[in-house]
């Protein structure tokens, strides 16, 4: 019901959208085609130019795996990556895999900040896009938090947010170290608190949504238990399917003016 109550409240993209410029900055190698597959995919189409940075090496997704090491998943998921976005029509040196430690991006925050600055500055892209500051994953956390601080270090006034935990678990999805009160109180009131607050935006993703399957099949590491192990994690086609609607849903992010760099902070978990 909050699902359906925040796309009901979305806003069209704006006209004209598509032919605007655009910097993707993903945590790891899948969120950037989940969280905004179809609209990187018309931005291409259209002759737009679009970068997509994916921040993180996705090594630990299958930590209980005896038969993939961290190491071997990493170079398995980088591939996935180009290949991925080769579906969505981004050329291969329109990505850039900066390679961190998956659950690790917040200790290298301050790099990231400056390497993001640095990317706006170069690019100068009409629109920039980033994981959803909600989602409850340490690192879409950390590099939400760090594209805000880079955004608003280099004048930008507005980005757009796509949820993916967050989409997938919701607003209630329990927060550590509270007590039972603040636990059912947060039960009862986040999902009207998130359907009144955000600022969500739809793309009309269904003249895309063949090349955004294509894409989500190139991560076999995700979606196929590629080992046959019993604890092999697969996103399996109910969640896909969250993903693959008829319209994307962004939240508009446009309180970003006079925001120092140190008054986002990484969450430590």
């Amino acid at each position: 019901m909050w699902r359906r109550a925040i796309s009901l409240r979305a806003h069209g993209a704006a006209p004209g959208s598509v032919s605007r410029s655009a910097l993707v900055i993903a945590p790891h190698p899948d969120d950037e085609t989940f969280g905004c597959g179809a609209t990187i995919a018309a931005r291409c189409a259209a002759g737009a130019e679009v970068t997509v940075v994916i921040a993180a090496d996705g090594r630990h997704a299958q930590s209980l795996s005896r038969r993939i090491s961290p190491d071997d998943l990493a170079a398995i998921r980088r591939d996935e990556a180009v290949n991925a976005c080769a579906r969505l029509g981004l050329p291969e040196d329109h990505l850039l895999q900066f390679g961190m430690e998956d659950t690790m991006v917040e200790f290298s925050y301050d790099s990231l900040v400056d390497r993001l600055r640095s990317l706006i500055r170069s690019e100068d892209p009409d629109d920039i896009f980033t994981t959803c500051d909600r989602d409850w994953h340490i690192d879409h956390r950390a590099v939400s938090r760090a594209v805000r601080t880079a955004a608003a270090a280099e004048g930008r006034d507005e980005i757009f947010e796509f949820p993916i935990w967050w989409w997938i678990d919701g607003p209630r999805y329990p927060r550590p170290g509270r007590s039972r009160v603040a636990r059912l109180a947060h039960l009862v009131g986040a999902p009207f608190e998130s359907v009144v607050s955000m600022q969500p935006v739809a793309f009309d993703a269904k003249p895309h949504l063949g090349s955004k399957r294509s894409a989500i099949a190139e991560y076999a590491s995700q979606v196929t238990n590629m080992t046959g192990e019993d604890d092999w994690y697969v996103m399996d086609q109910h969640l896909l399917e969250l993903f693959l609607g008829d319209r994307e849903i962004n939240f508009r992010v446009d309180r970003l003016e006079g925001l120092r760099l140190d008054s986002i902070a990484p969450t430590g978990g």
